[in-house]
């Protein structure tokens, strides 16, 4: 049972392939890069390889299919477990009703041994009214236009991920996406999308009046002030 898996020789400039025994529980070989060609080469010279456990990277797929054909390619456990986050993140994402539901109806409760037991029955009386209904949970524009802006965001950021995987440089990448050079810099460097990092924007000084603002603008009042 072998993994792959690549290394820094020098972070976002250099890199290698780093192999491990998985069940030794041990690195056996270092590569000098992160090419298919190398490690098909390396497969060819250690036909006892079974099972290849690696990322989602084209050239170790490559790889593995060249060198050991006949081995079985799976996925590794940090690959795993990102799946399922990001899984879950777009499963919680596509409840927004159901959660909002869920908290003002805990939020209007008062605590009592029983509390629990009662949300638990209002989240699942939510969902079960949400899954039911023919029409998806009406979601505000703002909420529309923020879910569509994270979904762009995460396509470029695995974009720029798997171009820099591949060998591709960051200038060539920020030109291909036409994005500044040190986005691309900011998403290779990140192990995941950097709007889930923390995105609380700071307060403004209009917050407070912001409801009353948008409820005159969408009722047609859109006059400039100056």
């Amino acid at each position: 049972m072998l993994g792959v898996d690549d290394w820094a020789k020098r972070k976002s400039h250099s890199y290698g392939t780093i192999l491990v025994d998985l069940e030794a529980q041990q690195s056996v070989d270092l590569l000098p890069d992160r090419t298919a060609e190398s490690f098909a080469k390396w497969l060819k010279e250690h036909p006892c390889v079974e099972i290849i456990s690696r990322d989602r990277g084209i050239e170790y797929i490559r790889g593995a299919n060249e060198g050991a054909p006949d081995a079985i390619q799976v996925a590794d456990r940090w690959h795993l477990l990102s799946n399922l986050r990001d899984a879950l993140k777009r499963l919680l994402e596509s409840k927004c009703g159901c959660l909002r539901a869920a908290a003002d109806r805990s939020g209007q409760e008062k605590l009592s041994p029983n509390h629990d037991e009662r949300l638990e029955k209002s989240v699942e009386s939510t969902v079960a009214i949400e899954e039911s209904s023919d029409t998806p949970p009406k979601l505000t524009k703002a909420e529309k236009w923020r879910l569509e802006r994270r979904a762009k965001r995460q396509e470029r950021y695995e974009t720029v991920k798997e171009l820099h995987r591949v060998g591709v440089s960051k200038s060539e990448i920020a030109r291909r996406l036409n994005l500044d050079w040190r986005t691309v810099d900011k998403y290779i460097k990140s192990d995941e999308c950097p709007m889930y990092a923390g995105s609380h924007k700071r307060p403004s000084i209009l917050d407070p009046y912001m409801d009353y603002m948008r409820q005159h603008w969408e009722s047609g009042c859109q006059m400039s002030m100056v």
